[in-house]
């Protein structure tokens, strides 16, 4: 309510993907703010030292952000995805997946999500975000 700059930050992968999905329908809507889309590219495997956006910190400071990732697991990957976003003074952060398995080992939660499934660490999410989206779950 009130947001006149809305940037997403998708991380790269298929919360990249579902960003710009987010982008295209606020769009259709004609929203009454402002969309900006932007990547943030980490080492998934290593993220601590690999975080990069592909836009200059500077131009987000004053906005609100979303950040959006597919699959909410342990909250590792937005926990650091959110030590970039930190460094910037922004007005609001905000986080939204579109599956949270609800394994928190990190003290992240998602403000928005899809899907909420309660599996085991033994399950495995796919996420196809292609012509026919859905999610499996293995």
């Amino acid at each position: 309510m009130g947001v006149k700059d809305l940037v997403l930050v998708g991380v790269c992968g298929q919360g990249f993907e579902l960003a710009e999905k987010f982008t295209e329908e606020l769009k259709i809507i004609k929203a009454s703010f402002r969309v900006h889309l932007v990547e943030i590219k980490l080492d998934k495997e290593i993220p601590r030292d690999t975080i990069v956006l592909n836009e200059e910190v500077n131009s987000l400071a004053g906005k609100s952000i979303l950040l959006v990732d597919d699959v909410l697991n342990t909250g590792r990957i937005l926990a650091y995805s959110l030590q970039a976003l930190l460094a910037i003074d922004t007005l609001k952060i905000e986080t939204a997946v579109l599956v949270d398995r609800g394994h928190p080992q990190f003290p992240i939660t998602a403000t928005y999500s899809g899907y909420q499934l309660s599996t085991t660490l033994e399950e495995h999410i796919e996420v196809n975000l292609g012509k026919k989206p859905a999610v499996y779950l293995y």
